[in-house]
C-alpha cells in the first residue's frame, strides 16, 4: 500500500526535486571547478611572469640600474627569485 501511495503522489515530486538538486550540484560543481582553474591559472602565469624577467632585472643591475636592482630586492624579499641572481 505505501508503495502503491509513493508511486501515485511523492514519486513525481521526489525526481523532479532530484533532478533540481542534481542541476544545481552540477552547476556549483562547475562554477567551483572554473575559479580553482582561473586561481591556478593566475599563479603559473604570475610565476611565468616573474621569471620572465628575472634574468633581465639581474642583468641591469649588473649594468648599474638603480630602478631593476630595486625590483629585483623586492623579488628576493617575496621569495620570488633565488638570492644568487
Amino acid at each position: 500500500m505505501i508503495d502503491d501511495l509513493y508511486e501515485r503522489y511523492a514519486q513525481g515530486a521526489a525526481d523532479a526535486a532530484a533532478r533540481v538538486a542534481f542541476a544545481k550540484g552540477l552547476e556549483v560543481g562547475y562554477s567551483q571547478g572554473f575559479a580553482d582553474g582561473l586561481t591556478a591559472g593566475q599563479n603559473i602565469g604570475f610565476v611565468a611572469g616573474v621569471n620572465s624577467v628575472a634574468d633581465a632585472l639581474s642583468d641591469g643591475t649588473r649594468n648599474g640600474s638603480s630602478v631593476c636592482a630595486k625590483a629585483l630586492e623586492s623579488l628576493k624579499r617575496l621569495g620570488a627569485v633565488d638570492d644568487d641572481q
